[in-house]
């Protein structure tokens, strides 16, 4: 019994630092803007002071541009490197995981390293989110939040059976939600 209290806490606790990476993936993709119609492009005019079209999206003011700017490229080029680390440690962990003898105290070991790094990555997107909360108006905020939603695949206008990294990776997915079912009735 323990061991299945032990292997749930472990998995959820797993997929909740994960939705950091998905988290942040996001806010690069919303930043940097895709070339579909998931996340509104704008024109970009090297004389524009706002280089980033969610910004520009949002109809921030340039004062606001003046505080959201350096916190946007400290947060992006500390992200990367949580990343940076994240990748190169799960990396080892393969490799642990693929020799014929497993090291099972070095594989923890590896783990913990992961989900530090992740809880550490959850941090610092949760801090950048709530900077950028307080330097946006009620309806930059609610715009913000809208947009965010539809890159995760929760906005009101998504289409369900459309597959984005975040419902793969919280489970709201067609094939997810058909798997849960699945095992919900094997589980019987």
């Amino acid at each position: 019994m323990m061991n299945k209290r032990m292997l749930f806490f472990i998995f959820t606790a797993s997929i909740a630092l994960n939705i950091a990476f998905a988290i942040t993936w996001a806010g690069y993709e919303l930043s940097e803007g895709l070339a579909d119609s998931r996340v509104l492009v704008l024109q970009y005019d090297d004389e524009e002071k706002i280089w980033c079209p969610l910004h520009r999206s949002l109809k921030v003011s340039e004062q606001q541009w003046k505080q959201i700017e350096p916190r946007l490229l400290e947060f992006r080029k500390t992200s990367d490197g949580i990343c940076r680390q994240v990748n190169h440690t799960r990396a080892e962990m393969i490799d642990l995981l693929s020799v014929s003898e497993p090291d099972r105290p070095a594989i923890a070991d590896k783990q913990k390293e992961i989900l530090i790094a992740q809880q550490k990555m959850q941090q610092l997107v949760i801090e950048h989110l709530l900077f950028e909360k307080s330097v946006l108006t009620s309806q930059q905020q609610e715009d913000f939040f809208r947009l965010f939603r539809e890159q995760c695949g929760f906005g009101n206008n998504q289409d369900a059976s459309r597959k984005t990294p975040f419902r793969r990776i919280l489970g709201g997915d067609n094939e997810s939600q058909q798997t849960d079912n699945t095992n919900e009735q094997a589980n019987k």
